[in-house]
């Protein structure tokens, strides 16, 4: 995350007392150091195998974060139903063509974009979890091998999925507060 994301994470963390964060889409680990700084625990969720080696060197040392290998659609409603407080959901597990010029998976591999199975399972959860999508920059488009997802992806659209009291777009990062 960015200087000024991290410092609007650091807000949320002061108002809404979250001790847990979850994350779908582990990548390098970089975001899962940063959340592991302010939070008392915290889930990664990765799909790739390639980039779980990568990730597993960088957290080795970080002993509040859990790396799962596994698809989010998947993990993310079973973590939703046991975890009994509210969470911080940071959502990153989508795949598109990377800057490097890789698909980060394919999509035979799991669930080519998991966003709307996850936000799904955690729009059941009865706490004031804070959810945040990552990849602003993609909403509304279609991208290499998630063509199904991101043209439907909006701020008012995450807004409607989770029943989110507010909404609010800090960076490149899509923030939806939930009232239970």
């Amino acid at each position: 995350m960015k200087d000024d994301e991290l410092q609007h994470l650091d807000s949320i963390l002061q108002s809404h007392k979250l001790r847990t964060a979850v994350e779908s889409g582990t990548c390098n680990g970089d975001t899962t150091a940063q959340l592991a700084e302010r939070f008392e625990w915290v889930w990664t969720i990765e799909l790739s195998l390639e980039l779980i080696k990568g990730s597993h060197k960088r957290l080795k040392d970080i002993s509040n974060a859990a790396l799962i290998s596994g698809d989010s659609s998947i993990i993310i409603p079973e973590l939703s139903k046991a975890i009994n407080h509210p969470v911080l959901w940071y959502l990153d597990a989508h795949w598109y063509q990377c800057a490097r010029g890789f698909a980060i998976a394919s999509p035979d591999a799991g669930n080519p974009f998991p966003l709307w199975d996850e936000m799904n399972a955690i729009y059941k959860r009865q706490y004031s979890d804070v959810v945040i999508v990552d990849d602003v920059h993609c909403f509304g488009t279609n991208r290499k091998g998630s063509e199904s997802g991101w043209a439907g992806v909006s701020q008012e659209s995450i807004a409607d999925r989770l029943n989110a009291e507010q909404v609010e777009v800090v960076g490149d990062m899509c923030v939806a507060y939930l009232k239970r």
